[in-house]
Parts: structure tokens; sequence; C-alpha cells
């Protein structure tokens, strides 16, 4: 490719443009020397493969963002800019090793574990809400305080906020919650018995060892939650959307999950004796260890994953649902 005659002050003609590449290997005349392409490509035949399939296979882009092709070549880019270094061009270990504090979602045979929910974004330390200057009611917000051994039972709030707080040992029991936001949140031995929330969120939310009894949560969206250690047994999720949610060692007997979009939920160690699916959506949905006996609703299950260990308890369930008739020898 010949270098074009005239070239607006400004541009560096010796330095890889992912623009550029992308022209090259579409054919086009906007790019300069081959010899740019082949020094950003050498020593990564890999990326030079990739890039001229993806120029072959790939869809056109429709307005939705960088075709795969220019992915490729980004990364081919700066694994040849000192500035951006690139796992391919930098001895690094931070650019090769897991992330400090990470830990490893990879399974035995390369199998990769669902990534955990993103924790509240909490403080270190948070000042202490005063006992008797703060309540629940329509449009208040409350922000930045650690809630502890207060009673806030039998409330009912529309459009309340709670953001960045800690809840320790409070009662939250028959309250009722409309379009309200919950976001950045842990509850620790609370009493949440009977809580009614409506079309409300819940966002990096993280429960523990807290009394759920009766519980009703309904049109509501959890996202980056985590229920540990929770009673909740009777409770009721019914058209809610998860994402990015799980349960792990709670009591869920009886639980009602109807309708509810459990794509992006897991259950872990959970006792979900008698529970009803009917309706939900549960492609992807985890259960490992956990007590499936007499659920409802199993035809939902289309597309979850169960452990081998789960299985046994379905076979009966599965044959029911299916009109198969087991006898004995």
């Amino acid at each position: 490719m010949t270098q074009p005659r005239t070239v607006p002050e400004g541009i560096a003609t010796g330095r890889p443009n992912v623009a550029r590449a992308n022209d090259y290997f579409l054919g086009g005349h906007h790019n300069f020397a081959a010899e740019v392409i082949a020094d950003l490509l050498a020593g990564h035949p890999g990326y030079l493969v990739t890039a001229r399939w993806r120029a072959s296979s790939s869809r056109p882009n429709r307005g939705r963002g960088p075709t795969a092709l220019s992915r490729a070549l980004v990364t081919a880019t700066r694994a040849t800019n000192p500035e951006r270094p690139g796992r391919a061009a930098c001895d690094d270990p931070r650019y090769h090793d897991a992330v400090a504090g990470k830990p490893d979602r990879t399974r035995r045979g390369g199998k990769k574990m669902p990534p955990q929910p993103d924790p509240p974004d909490l403080p270190a330390e948070l000042p202490a809400a005063a006992p008797g200057e703060h309540d629940l009611a329509d449009g208040d917000v409350h922000a930045m305080l650690a809630f502890a051994d207060m009673d806030w039972s039998d409330r009912e709030a529309t459009g309340a906020e709670i953001d960045t707080c800690t809840f320790g040992n409070v009662n939250l029991s028959r309250t009722r919650l409309r379009r309200g936001l919950i976001r950045d949140v842990r509850f620790e031995r609370c009493d949440l018995a009977n809580l009614r929330a409506h079309d409300s969120s819940f966002v990096r939310v993280a429960i523990t060892a807290s009394r759920m009894t009766g519980l009703s949560w309904l049109d509501d969206h959890l996202r980056e939650v985590t229920l540990d250690g929770c009673r909740m047994d009777l409770s009721s999720f019914r058209a809610s959307t998860f994402d990015n949610v799980v349960f792990t060692d709670c009591r869920m007997e009886q639980a009602d999950f109807g309708d509810a979009d459990l794509r992006g939920a897991r259950f872990e160690a959970c006792n979900l004796s008698g529970a009803q699916f009917s309706g939900a959506r549960m492609t992807g949905t985890r259960f490992a260890g956990c007590d499936l006996t007499e659920i409802a609703g199993v035809t939902s299950m289309r597309g979850a994953f169960i452990t081998s260990t789960d299985v046994v308890a379905l076979a009966f369930i599965l044959a029911a649902a299916l009109g198969i008739t087991v006898e004995d020898e």
C-alpha cells in the first residue's frame, strides 16, 4: 500500500492505529505502508489469523458498537504500544496473574464459575443513627448511616430510598414498601418477617442470618444480592427478576417463585422442599446441594443446572409431571 501524498499535520504515520489497521484488512485505502501492519502484528501471529478470519466472517456493524475485528486489533495495537501494555507483549505478572483479592473462578475441567455478586459498596465506618431521629415514611431518604437495635416494624412507605447503610438487629417485620430503592445495604440478624416490598429495587444488598418468614417481594428487581443463612420459609418472590443473586444455606420451604425471572439466580445448600416454580424462567438457574423434594412447577426448570446429587430427588417429580408411572419390579 502506498502512502498518501498529503498527510494531515499531527498524524503519526509510524505508529500503529486501530482504525487504519481495520481499514487495511478490509481492503480499504486509508492506511499507510503495509510494513506498519506487519510491525503491528510482528511476533503475534495469532492476532493476524484472528483478524483475517474476523474480517471475512464478521457481520455488518449495524450501529451496535465496535466490530469483532476492531476489538481484536485494539488488543494487538495495545500489545505493541509500550504506554498501554497488553497481555501478549508484557512480562509484568500483573497482566497475567489473577487480580489480588479476587477468587479464581475456574473449576476443574476448565469450566468457569459464575461471577459472585458485587458486595455492598460501604465505607469502613459509618456514623451511627441516633435512636428516635430516623423513621421510615413516604419519600424518606436514608444515606450513609449505621442502624442498630431499632424498631421499624409495621411501617408503610412509598418511594423511600436507603443508600449506603448497614442494619444490625433491626426489626422491619410487617413493614410495607412500594417503589422503594435499597442500594449498597447490609442486613445482619434483622427481622424481615412478613415484610412486603412491591415494585422495588434491591442493588448490591447482602442479607445474613436474618428472619424472613412470610416475606413477600412482588414484582421487584434484585441485582447483585446475596442471602446467607436466612430463614425464608413461606416467602414469595412472584414475578420478580433476579440478576446475579445467590441464596446460600437458606431455609426456603414452600417458597413461591411463580412467574419469576430466575435466569440470574443460584441456590447453594438451600432447603427448597415444597417450593413453587410454576411459570418461572429458569434457563441458567443453578442448584447445588439443595433439597428439592416435592417442588411444584418442575417443567419450568428447562435449561437449569442441577448437580447430580440433586437430580435423584427430582426423578419421581419429573416422572409424575410427564405422566410416567413408576412401578416396582
